[in-house]
């Protein structure tokens, strides 16, 4: 706050007005104004002010006048002359006052301490009050035990009724040192012997007296038993005022501790001041005490720095200042030397700090300098109110925060793999990895599809457990869009990760197992950038070596392949077709053929098995669609390459889309059908209903209609049905037809069929041929296929992603992987290496349901049927 002006009193500052009295006063400011800093605390000293015999002033009334002004801090007065006890009742008029005590000295700074305070919560001094019921026990001769501990019983009851005796001089001291609390109250009353043990066990103070060197490791009750022995402090005097000061200074201890989260002493921000009047022995045995007991807290020595809470001055008159003194005017360095010397000697170093006051000069200017000091500054406890204000904070920004990191509310904030991104209309889908404590299908819908994703993620979470336990074991991450608003997403998504999820449960027992975590790049993977930054963040911590699925061909999975290259992480596509991928980065592999490879297939079976002559193209319009429109371009080449007209090619506009004709208008365009004629839907299966709504209108005479590879899904659902009589053609790039019709044959025959029931999945011959999870499995595959080839060269180091791309790379000729969708080989002599050679592509004729027929097979899969003759090939001699 600000400084505010002091209109000093002439007379009343007549004792601080000498050379050096203002830097007197602001160093007193300053320690006692109490640093920000929880773990830092002034080293307060005993400043003692030296005053020579002709000073015929007080500076402790100018020191009064300053603090009782002020107001900044809790400060006492206090000495002889200001604790002298009247004469006692029954005495005669001419009879003298008793001489004061330490008792007395302390009683009268522990009442102005404890006084109303601006400065925060009044002090209270509970030892204090219980040291002082322990010396004023009163004396008896126990008969028998029994009798002791009620005699001391008694005694606290009867405190607990009138507190402490109400004379003159303790007027408000009984209020000062606080009341017993209330369940100690309530038991003395009721039961007076179980009060006391009740108190010892539950009270804190009491505890405090049980560890004090003057008990000797003896508890509370022993203690007051031997206070209750006639003599007993008398004959202790020392002791007993040594044990009422630690009290007094113990009290100030908890007061102003800040360990507590709602304590008072976060709260308090300036330290109290004691003005000790150093006027007779009691004053000076009071002085060395706190001196005493600074150094030894408890009676243990301690080599470190004084630690109390409590500035004391004393004003001792004497013909000559120690020879240590220095002048008020060199007050702050005086106090900065002898601070250094506590911190390197600790208690070695006396606790005192002797300045020599010099003779009061009374110059003109010396009381307007003092009024220019200004009173103290009152500081507001920021600290402990931004403490509260942070902790209401907190319960409001750590659960938004945990839940914009997809983490439980109350977990303990960190950085995290997971961010909350925006999903549909008002929905939200959590982007990222998940190292199995976030469940990505916690919130499927309550549906089939929904149910089974949930079971194949924990069945993931499970064998994870399990693979952990090896040393040797390696973490995969499969990036893909688990958050889908496209039409049959979600049970594509069910399909691939139970294929991966099999192979991972196939190969768990493997010299280096495959920790299996998921992550999202979001719906149409527009967040597959953001994705890879978090697995890219993770890798080392996670121990990733891979990231295979890599969901569809669209520029967020391109942003995914730059950012995991980056970080030197291999990336294995599953079901990406589209050419430009493989040119991006030299870590890319994918075990599907690439598009160009399907537009030579299909431009194949046009010409050769259906005998086109004509044909038209429509694509998706989205830009960001890397697969539609290169599809649809390869698919141009290579039917002029084989002779087939193409009469047109023409983009429709998806939804939220600017460029492209209606999807609906091209349907009807398309038609009518005719000899030799072939409509190819390059497009996506969001759209791919629309298309054939529209050209619904020559349902009479539908034109041959041949899709690429993402209509799969939408054939095998049985979709097609709604249009009688189309012929319908599809490019698949896997499918069970290729062993054939007797699925119970090749149930047995085919790891990845019989792995695949063992796991509940179903039949997955029978249950719509289930080509996506034969990618997932085949993905597996290919990296324990890797991982093999780095063992055989090093057979004692561990899995790197650096030696496992090498692995990647190595999988050419006699290493090939015998994969269930096809061999994959990366002996691909063209200008991408990461492509698998002739990789198999197969023509389906969808029937009714999920039935589908094979109608050509180009490209070799272990254990099926071979290949159909003349199919085109894409490895060049």
């Amino acid at each position: 706050m600000f400084r505010r002006h002091w209109r000093a009193d002439e007379t009343a500052t007549r004792g601080l007005q000498f050379q050096g009295g203002p830097r007197l006063l602001r160093l007193i400011e300053w320690l006692v104004r109490r640093p920000w800093w929880y773990g830092r605390e002034r080293i307060l000293p005993i400043i003692q002010l030296s005053r020579p015999p002709a000073a015929a002033h007080d500076p402790f009334d100018g020191l009064q006048e300053w603090l009782r002004k002020g107001r900044f801090a809790p400060w006492a007065r206090t000495g002889e002359s200001l604790a002298a006890r009247p004469p006692s009742r029954g005495s005669g008029p001419s009879a003298q006052p008793a001489a004061p005590t330490v008792e007395d000295l302390t009683d009268v700074a522990v009442k102005n301490l404890a006084s109303e305070s601006r400065t925060g919560r009044r002090l209270r001094f509970p030892h204090y009050g219980l040291a002082l019921w322990l010396l004023h026990l009163e004396p008896f001769k126990p008969d028998t035990p029994d009798r002791e501990r009620e005699k001391i019983a008694e005694q606290l009851q009867i405190h607990l009724r009138q507190r402490l005796d109400s004379t003159p001089l303790l007027e408000g001291l009984a209020d000062a040192v606080g009341d017993f609390p209330w369940w100690v109250r309530v038991t003395s009353r009721v039961v007076p012997r179980l009060g006391l043990r009740f108190m010892r066990s539950t009270w804190r103070p009491p505890r405090w007296f049980a560890q004090h060197r003057v008990a000797s490791n003896r508890d509370f009750y022993q203690l007051a038993r031997d206070f209750a022995r006639p003599g007993y402090v008398a004959a202790h005097r020392e002791e007993a005022d040594k044990l009422l000061v630690d009290a007094f200074l113990q009290d100030l201890r908890v007061a102003y501790r800040r360990t507590g989260v709602f304590g008072a002493g976060r709260r308090r921000t300036t330290y109290p001041i004691l003005l000790v009047e150093d006027d007779g022995p009691a004053a000076t045995t009071l002085i060395r005490l706190i001196e005493q007991i600074g150094r030894e807290p408890r009676g243990r020595p301690r080599p470190r720095p004084r630690r109390e809470y409590l500035l004391v001055i004393t004003n001792p008159v004497q013909d000559a200042a120690p020879g240590d003194a220095h002048s008020p005017a060199d007050a702050r360095m005086a106090y900065e030397a002898w601070a250094d010397r506590q911190l390197r000697n600790g208690a070695d170093q006396p606790a005192v700090l002797p300045l020599r006051l010099p003779v009061e000069t009374a110059q003109p200017g010396d009381w307007e300098r003092l009024g220019e000091v200004g009173l103290p500054r009152r500081r507001v406890p920021w600290m402990s109110l931004a403490l509260p204000v942070l902790l209401v904070a907190a319960l409001f920004v750590i659960p938004w925060y945990n839940h914009d990191r997809c983490e439980s509310a109350w977990r303990p904030p960190t950085g995290g793999t997971l961010r909350r991104e925006p999903f549909g209309a008002d929905g939200s889908q959590c982007i990222g990895v998940s190292d199995g404590r976030y469940r990505f299908f916690a919130a499927a819908p309550d549906t089939d599809t929904g149910s089974w994703l949930r079971e194949v993620e924990d069945e993931i979470g499970a064998v994870n457990a399990e693979v952990v336990k090896n040393p040797n074991h390696v973490t995969v991450v499969y990036l893909s869009t688990l958050t889908n608003t496209t039409i049959g997403g979600d049970p594509a998504a069910l399909e691939e990760l139970r294929g991966l999820a099999a192979a991972q449960w196939n190969s768990r027992t493997a010299g280096a197992p495959i920790r299996l975590l998921l992550a999202n790049g979001g719906d149409q993977m527009n967040h597959g950038g953001q994705a890879a930054r978090l697995i890219a963040g993770a890798a080392k911590r996670l121990r990733v070596v891979a990231v295979t699925g890599l969901g569809v061909s669209r520029e967020g999975t391109k942003d995914a392949m730059h950012v995991l290259n980056a970080a030197n992480i291999p990336t294995l596509g599953t079901l990406l077709t589209a050419d430009t991928l493989t040119s991006e980065v030299v870590s890319y592999h994918q075990v599907s053929p690439s598009n160009s490879r399907e537009a030579a297939v299909a431009a194949y079976y046009a010409r050769e098995k259906l005998h086109v002559t004509e044909a038209a193209v429509y694509y998706s319009g989205d830009e960001a669609d890397l697969y539609s429109g290169n599809l649809a371009d390869d698919v141009q080449k290579a039917f002029s390459a084989r002779g087939i007209k193409v009469r047109e090619v023409e983009a429709y506009r998806p939804p939220n889309g600017t460029t492209g004709a209606d999807v609906t208008s091209l349907g009807r365009r398309a038609c009518p059908g005719k000899t030799g004629y072939l409509v190819f839907f390059a497009g996506r299966p969001d759209e791919f209903d629309d298309f054939l709504g529209g050209m619904s209108v020559c349902s009479q005479r539908y034109p041959t209609v041949l899709a690429g590879d993402a209509i799969t899904q939408f054939a095998l659902s049985g979709q097609g049905d709604d249009y009688p009589g189309l012929p319908l053609d599809y490019i698949s790039l896997a499918s069970s037809r290729v062993w054939g019709s007797d699925c119970a044959t090749i149930n047995k025959s085919v790891r990845f069929f019989t792995a695949y029931s063992e796991r509940g999945y179903g039949d997955a011959c029978a249950n719509g041929q289930s080509s996506r999870a034969m990618f997932g499995w085949d993905a597996i595959q290919t990296v324990n296929a890797a991982i093999v080839q780095v063992r055989t060269v090093n057979a004692g180091e561990a899995i790197t992603p650096q030696s496992l791309l090498q692995g990647l790379n190595a999988l050419t000729g006699t290493h090939a992987v015998p994969g269930v969708t096809g061999t994959i080989d990366f002996s691909y002599r063209g200008d991408d290496p990461q492509l698998p050679a002739n990789k198999t592509v197969l023509i389906m004729r969808a029937g009714e349901g999920d039935d589908s027929t094979l109608r050509l097979q180009c490209g070799a899969i272990p254990g099926a049927r071979k290949p159909d003759p003349g199919c085109p090939s894409d490895v060049t001699d």
